[in-house]
């Protein structure tokens, strides 16, 4: 049993860091999308399960919701590996240099066939 767990976890280690190097880089302009994958789906807090909902993809975006996991349908049925298009929808105007905050992106997930849009944080750029 030992050795299976051990297997499992190269196999997703493995898996993980495989989709990392297969990932291109989030898009820069609006209405371009990349190919990414999933990392982690998980929570604001991550011993809090009733905690607004954080997707990780492994392009280095990391997209988070107002609302659980279990209200986005498109998560519910979402798996890390899951590989995903990601498109930038919208930019705030007006940013600071270097304020990457409020980035809109909708994302496909190509396995479920499902859609969600996010926000690259908790803020728009000058906020908070």
């Amino acid at each position: 049993m030992k050795n299976l767990q051990k297997t499992i976890r190269f196999t997703l280690l493995y898996l993980l860091l495989t989709a990392r190097v297969l990932a291109a880089p989030p898009p820069t302009r609006i209405n371009d999308c990349s190919n990414t994958f999933i990392q982690e789906i998980t929570t604001r807090f991550d011993d809090d399960p009733d905690a607004e909902a954080v997707v990780v993809l492994t392009n280095g975006v990391v997209l988070f919701f107002y609302v659980k996991i279990d209200e986005v349908p498109a998560l519910k049925t979402a798996l890390p590996g899951d590989k995903v298009k990601l498109c930038l929808t919208k930019v705030p105007d007006d940013c600071p240099p270097g304020d990457e905050r409020g980035k809109i992106y909708s994302v496909l997930n190509y396995r479920t066939q499902q859609y969600f849009k996010a926000m690259n944080s908790w803020h728009y750029c000058g906020g908070a």
